[in-house]
């Protein structure tokens, strides 16, 4: 299962680094992550563009900020605490990061075994439509993840299902409408035993989405995690270039 899951993990890395775009309003929270013996290290790398300035990396509702200072084109990384991973339904403790110039930010979760990462996109490039896409796992030997997030305002959120996916401690079925509300700067918590690719998510006020996989709390020994920051349907465009996965005899 680790040769099947790791071309999916690759996939979801390519996700979030591509399309990197400076920006000055950054927020997220970490999908979990369910190996509780994993040494979970959550960061965050911010790079200067071509100006100096000045930006405070906070997590908010507890005491810890940074405040950093980049030279034009510097780069440096700061180490979280695990209140960004969101660990129930609904959580606060956002990961925030804002500057006085653009910058890029890219978020990263390491373990014993590596790192994950993804380039964050700028508050003002949020949207209230996407097409969620995560990985497919016929055995259930692992979860697709998805983490929603609001910025200044309330919103209803109205999810049409592609697959079975549990929520606030309720099984909503393939089919059916999830439909929730969100506070300001909130972000709640969604996973299935099966690929939510093909759902819709609509919201009144703009959010962003992170997707992500990570193994069952059944599954012992090695867990994969990967995570992925997706562009709202307003974000598409109509040229892409990609490299082709190819198959192999051992993988599948």
């Amino acid at each position: 299962m680790r040769f099947v899951l790791l071309p999916l993990r690759l996939w979801l890395l390519g996700l979030g680094l591509c399309g990197a775009s400076p920006g000055r309003t950054f927020l997220m929270m970490f999908p979990p992550h369910n190996d509780p013996a994993a040494n979970v290290n959550h960061q965050v790398t911010v790079t200067a563009t071509g100006v100096w300035t000045i930006v405070p990396v906070k997590v908010l509702e507890t005491s810890f900020t940074q405040r950093i200072f980049l030279s034009a084109s510097q780069s440096k990384t700061v180490h979280l605490p695990s209140s960004v991973g969101i660990a129930s339904d609904r959580s606060s403790s956002l990961l925030s990061v804002m500057s006085t110039k653009p910058v890029t930010v890219l978020a990263s979760f390491c373990t014993h075994t590596g790192c994950d990462h993804s380039f964050l996109h700028d508050v003002s490039s949020w949207g209230t439509r996407y097409y969620p896409v995560t990985p497919h796992f016929p055995n259930q030997t692992a979860v697709s993840q998805m983490v929603i997030t609001s910025a200044d305002h309330d919103t209803p959120v109205n999810m049409l299902l592609s697959g079975d996916a549990l929520f606030n401690g309720n099984m909503y079925p393939s089919g059916s409408v999830l439909k929730f509300n969100m506070g300001a700067l909130q972000s709640v918590y969604i996973e299935s035993n099966t690929s939510l690719s093909g759902s819709e998510l609509n919201s009144q006020q703009a959010v962003g989405v992170v997707v992500g996989l990570t193994c069952s709390k059944q599954t012992a020994g090695y867990s994969l995690y990967g995570f992925a920051e997706l562009k709202p349907v307003s974000q598409w465009s109509l040229d892409y270039i990609f490299l082709p996965f190819c198959k192999h005899r051992n993988s599948f």
